[in-house]
């Protein structure tokens, strides 16, 4: 997550040519990162972000 652009689920196929249900996937980790109710979060890039709750929320529901 970067605090002020929405995060975005990749769509490429997998090796066999085959469509992913890479959106699923990507709204799952979401709502698994949500239940780990943290208090900071260090992405890869930008400032760190401080009770990043809100932001995983809107991101799995939008």
């Amino acid at each position: 997550m970067i605090e002020h652009i929405s995060s975005n689920a990749l769509i490429e196929p997998d090796e066999n040519g085959n469509r992913m249900l890479t959106l699923v996937d990507h709204i799952d980790s979401l709502k698994r990162c949500s239940a780990l109710q943290v208090n900071l979060l260090f992405p890869g890039h930008g400032n760190v972000i401080e009770q990043p709750g809100h932001l995983i929320e809107k991101d799995s529901t939008a």
